[in-house]
Protein backbone atom coordinates (compact mmCIF):
# COMPACT_ATOMS: atom_id res chain seq x y z
CA UNK A 1 0.00 0.00 0.00
CA UNK A 2 2.53 2.38 0.50
CA UNK A 3 4.63 1.84 -2.75
CA UNK A 4 1.22 2.81 -4.30
CA UNK A 5 1.16 6.14 -2.56
CA UNK A 6 4.63 6.48 -3.40
CA UNK A 7 3.83 5.79 -7.01
CA UNK A 8 1.05 8.37 -7.28
CA UNK A 9 3.40 11.39 -6.25
CA UNK A 10 5.85 10.79 -9.11
CA UNK A 11 2.81 10.33 -11.74
CA UNK A 12 1.07 13.73 -10.45
CA UNK A 13 4.42 15.25 -10.70
CA UNK A 14 5.05 14.00 -14.21
CA UNK A 15 1.52 15.14 -15.65
CA UNK A 16 2.05 19.00 -13.87
CA UNK A 17 5.46 18.87 -15.41
CA UNK A 18 3.95 17.94 -18.72
CA UNK A 19 1.13 21.09 -18.40
CA UNK A 20 3.92 23.39 -17.26
CA UNK A 21 5.58 22.49 -20.31
CA UNK A 22 2.46 22.93 -22.83
CA UNK A 23 1.69 26.21 -21.18
CA UNK A 24 5.31 27.30 -21.41
CA UNK A 25 5.41 26.19 -25.30
CA UNK A 26 1.99 28.31 -25.51
CA UNK A 27 3.73 31.51 -24.41
CA UNK A 28 6.71 31.55 -26.21
CA UNK A 29 4.03 30.70 -29.43
CA UNK A 30 2.36 33.89 -28.61
CA UNK A 31 5.50 36.24 -27.58
CA UNK A 32 6.56 34.85 -31.04
CA UNK A 33 3.71 36.15 -33.07
CA UNK A 34 3.20 39.32 -31.56
CA UNK A 35 6.67 40.56 -32.20
CA UNK A 36 6.33 38.88 -35.60
CA UNK A 37 3.49 41.19 -36.50
CA UNK A 38 6.06 43.87 -34.84
CA UNK A 39 8.54 43.13 -37.49
CA UNK A 40 5.87 43.12 -40.05
CA UNK A 41 4.91 46.51 -38.92
CA UNK A 42 8.54 47.43 -39.25
CA UNK A 43 9.31 46.54 -43.15
CA UNK A 44 6.05 48.20 -43.68
CA UNK A 45 7.39 51.77 -42.14
CA UNK A 46 10.74 50.81 -43.62
CA UNK A 47 9.72 50.54 -47.06
CA UNK A 48 8.08 53.86 -46.96
CA UNK A 49 11.26 55.27 -45.18
CA UNK A 50 12.52 53.77 -48.40
CA UNK A 51 10.41 55.69 -50.46
CA UNK A 52 11.21 58.80 -48.70
CA UNK A 53 15.01 58.50 -49.03
CA UNK A 54 14.90 57.60 -52.43
CA UNK A 55 12.69 61.01 -53.21
CA UNK A 56 15.04 63.14 -51.64
CA UNK A 57 18.14 61.56 -53.15
CA UNK A 58 17.83 60.52 -56.19
CA UNK A 59 14.96 63.01 -57.20
CA UNK A 60 14.87 66.90 -57.10
CA UNK A 61 12.56 66.66 -54.05
CA UNK A 62 13.54 68.49 -50.58
CA UNK A 63 10.21 67.60 -49.24
CA UNK A 64 8.68 64.11 -49.77
CA UNK A 65 5.60 62.77 -48.65
CA UNK A 66 4.86 59.35 -50.56
CA UNK A 67 2.05 57.57 -48.73
CA UNK A 68 -0.58 60.25 -48.33
CA UNK A 69 -3.99 58.14 -48.21
CA UNK A 70 -5.27 55.67 -45.86
CA UNK A 71 -8.51 53.44 -45.24
CA UNK A 72 -9.48 53.60 -41.46
CA UNK A 73 -12.09 52.53 -39.15
CA UNK A 74 -13.39 55.10 -36.48
CA UNK A 75 -10.35 54.61 -33.48
CA UNK A 76 -7.85 52.91 -35.75
CA UNK A 77 -5.00 54.58 -35.96
CA UNK A 78 -3.25 55.47 -39.31
CA UNK A 79 1.01 56.31 -39.86
CA UNK A 80 2.52 58.21 -42.30
CA UNK A 81 6.13 60.07 -42.54
CA UNK A 82 7.51 62.49 -44.56
CA UNK A 83 11.29 63.32 -45.39
CA UNK A 84 12.57 67.13 -44.86
CA UNK A 85 15.94 67.18 -47.25
CA UNK A 86 18.30 70.30 -46.00
CA UNK A 87 19.61 72.58 -49.02
CA UNK A 88 20.43 75.68 -47.09
CA UNK A 89 22.65 76.37 -43.62
CA UNK A 90 22.03 74.06 -40.40
CA UNK A 91 18.34 74.41 -38.84
CA UNK A 92 15.66 73.17 -37.22
CA UNK A 93 12.20 72.73 -38.95
CA UNK A 94 8.31 72.47 -37.53
CA UNK A 95 5.95 70.01 -39.28
CA UNK A 96 2.50 71.45 -39.15
CA UNK A 97 -0.73 69.57 -39.58
CA UNK A 98 -4.46 71.47 -40.21
CA UNK A 99 -7.53 69.85 -40.93
CA UNK A 100 -8.12 71.42 -44.37
CA UNK A 101 -11.84 69.93 -45.03
CA UNK A 102 -14.10 66.95 -45.25
CA UNK A 103 -16.39 65.32 -47.70
CA UNK A 104 -19.30 63.01 -48.39
CA UNK A 105 -18.40 59.43 -49.57
CA UNK A 106 -19.20 60.60 -52.98
CA UNK A 107 -17.07 63.45 -52.97
CA UNK A 108 -19.97 65.94 -53.73
CA UNK A 109 -20.17 68.02 -50.35
CA UNK A 110 -18.42 69.01 -47.70
CA UNK A 111 -18.99 67.26 -44.17
CA UNK A 112 -19.54 70.39 -41.51
CA UNK A 113 -17.31 69.31 -38.51
CA UNK A 114 -15.36 71.10 -35.59
CA UNK A 115 -11.76 71.79 -37.01
CA UNK A 116 -10.33 72.22 -33.93
CA UNK A 117 -11.92 69.27 -32.22
CA UNK A 118 -10.42 67.41 -35.13
CA UNK A 119 -7.47 68.57 -34.44
CA UNK A 120 -7.14 68.29 -31.05
CA UNK A 121 -8.71 64.66 -31.18
CA UNK A 122 -7.35 63.22 -34.41
CA UNK A 123 -4.11 64.85 -34.81
CA UNK A 124 -2.81 65.14 -31.04
CA UNK A 125 1.23 65.90 -30.09
CA UNK A 126 1.74 65.14 -34.70
CA UNK A 127 0.13 68.86 -35.02
CA UNK A 128 2.97 70.33 -34.32
CA UNK A 129 6.59 68.81 -34.29
CA UNK A 130 10.28 69.93 -34.60
CA UNK A 131 12.67 68.22 -36.15
CA UNK A 132 15.60 69.05 -33.91
CA UNK A 133 18.46 70.34 -36.52
CA UNK A 134 19.22 69.28 -39.86
CA UNK A 135 22.43 69.57 -40.96
CA UNK A 136 23.07 71.30 -44.31
CA UNK A 137 22.36 68.06 -47.38
CA UNK A 138 21.19 65.66 -44.37
CA UNK A 139 17.64 64.12 -44.18
CA UNK A 140 15.00 63.54 -41.59
CA UNK A 141 12.33 61.39 -41.82
CA UNK A 142 9.35 62.40 -39.07
CA UNK A 143 6.53 60.02 -38.41
CA UNK A 144 3.03 61.24 -38.33
CA UNK A 145 0.06 59.58 -36.89
CA UNK A 146 -3.75 59.92 -36.93
CA UNK A 147 -6.35 58.70 -35.21
CA UNK A 148 -9.32 58.62 -36.89
CA UNK A 149 -11.59 59.62 -34.01
CA UNK A 150 -15.06 58.44 -32.96
CA UNK A 151 -16.27 62.18 -33.22
CA UNK A 152 -16.35 65.36 -35.70
CA UNK A 153 -17.31 67.58 -32.35
CA UNK A 154 -17.79 66.62 -28.79
CA UNK A 155 -21.52 65.48 -29.39
CA UNK A 156 -21.61 64.01 -33.21
CA UNK A 157 -20.02 60.70 -34.22
CA UNK A 158 -17.37 60.83 -37.33
CA UNK A 159 -19.02 60.69 -40.55
CA UNK A 160 -18.29 58.14 -43.62
CA UNK A 161 -16.20 60.19 -45.94
CA UNK A 162 -12.74 61.58 -46.62
CA UNK A 163 -10.85 63.86 -44.36
CA UNK A 164 -8.22 65.89 -45.83
CA UNK A 165 -4.89 66.92 -43.59
CA UNK A 166 -2.77 70.30 -44.89
CA UNK A 167 0.75 69.32 -43.87
CA UNK A 168 3.52 72.24 -43.76
CA UNK A 169 7.40 72.15 -43.55
CA UNK A 170 8.50 75.49 -42.02
CA UNK A 171 12.03 76.47 -41.34
CA UNK A 172 12.13 78.01 -37.88
CA UNK A 173 9.78 78.64 -35.59
CA UNK A 174 6.04 76.40 -36.69
CA UNK A 175 3.39 78.81 -38.32
CA UNK A 176 -0.20 77.93 -39.11
CA UNK A 177 -0.52 75.78 -41.84
CA UNK A 178 -3.08 77.23 -44.27
CA UNK A 179 -3.03 79.67 -47.20
CA UNK A 180 -2.08 82.50 -45.58
CA UNK A 181 1.69 80.93 -44.88
CA UNK A 182 2.37 79.83 -47.93
CA UNK A 183 4.90 81.92 -48.81
CA UNK A 184 6.65 80.59 -45.44
CA UNK A 185 6.34 76.91 -46.23
CA UNK A 186 9.67 75.04 -46.89
CA UNK A 187 9.39 74.52 -49.97
CA UNK A 188 8.09 78.06 -50.78
CA UNK A 189 4.45 77.97 -51.84
CA UNK A 190 3.84 74.40 -51.31
CA UNK A 191 1.65 72.00 -48.90
CA UNK A 192 1.18 68.19 -48.39
CA UNK A 193 -1.94 66.76 -47.69
CA UNK A 194 -2.67 63.59 -46.33
CA UNK A 195 -6.01 61.75 -47.24
CA UNK A 196 -7.83 59.41 -44.26
CA UNK A 197 -10.87 58.05 -46.07
CA UNK A 198 -13.62 56.41 -42.57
Amino acid sequence: MQNKKAMELPISMIVMLIISIIVFIFGITLVYKIFRAGDIATQIDQRVQDEIMSALRQGNEIVAMPKNYAKATQGQKISFAIGIRNIDSDSEFSVVLGLDNAYTPDDTSTISVDNFYIEDNWLGNFKEQKTGIIKKDQFKIVPITIKAGPNIRTTESAKKGTYVFNVCVFRGNPLECSAGNLASTYPQNKIQQINVQI
